[in-house]
């Protein structure tokens, strides 16, 4: 209850309950629970069999979870290894989001400071907490949202019908998934958590290799801390 920023936790017949309209998906209960009670709902890796193509669309973050990774390269192969028909890598997303926020930056109209928008929990805490910073918030979509469209667009545009097309955000990020739910081309948001080790077993296994990153240094920096 401490650990979480908007109070939306509440004990309720010796059990801890979320009030929904409070809770912004941040994932502290999920942290800090001692018992691992609270867990944040992914869509399951199972999924991605029901469709004909596959396409992985991984946060630039996951590429920090490897030791000694000095290739991006090896995990989007081992993506592939992993069964999906495509990467489509949202560092790309966020270059193109970092492009457009220094545009909206330069207008001489624009409320300073600017917030990001990437992260769904702070958009959602201001929302329901700080309603005076609302006008400082960056308006343009989400990587996420840019790359998956992006993404189905180019599969659409191959030939493949769209109930045969899978569009999977990969993310560490449980907010990520109550933001993206109905968004039309996306159909889920896996769980690294649960992507880690298959996907650690390709690159072990693997000896393919293909120069498939399109991401600079910029959409890389997304997924650095600090």
């Amino acid at each position: 209850m401490r650990k979480c920023p908007t109070e939306a936790i509440r004990v309720r017949g010796g059990k801890a309950r979320i009030i929904a309209e409070r809770c912004v998906s941040c994932g502290e209960c999920v942290r800090a629970c001692p018992t691992g009670a609270k867990n944040a709902v992914f869509t399951p890796l199972s999924e991605i069999e029901k469709r004909k193509y596959k396409i992985a669309v991984p946060c630039p973050s996951i590429y920090g979870q490897f030791n000694n990774l000095d290739d991006i390269n090896h995990i989007l192969c081992g993506l592939i290894d992993m069964g999906f028909s495509k990467v489509a890598e949202v560092a790309v997303g966020c270059e193109i989001v970092s492009e457009a926020a220094r545009a909206y930056l330069a207008r001489p109209d624009t409320v300073k400071p600017v917030i990001n928008t990437s992260c769904p929990a702070v958009v959602k805490l201001i929302q329901l907490r700080f309603s005076q910073f609302l006008d400082h918030l960056l308006p343009v979509e989400t990587p996420e949202e840019i790359t998956a469209a992006a993404a189905l667009e180019q599969a659409l545009g191959a030939g493949y019908k769209r109930e045969d097309i899978g569009v999977y955000i990969i993310s560490p990020c449980s907010a990520k998934v109550e933001a993206l739910a109905g968004n039309p081309n996306i159909d889920g948001v896996l769980a690294f958590s649960e992507v880690y080790f298959p996907l650690l077993q390709r690159m072990n296994a693997s000896k393919r290799y293909e120069d498939m990153a399109e991401c600079g240094r910029v959409g890389l920096g997304w997924g650095v801390s600090g």
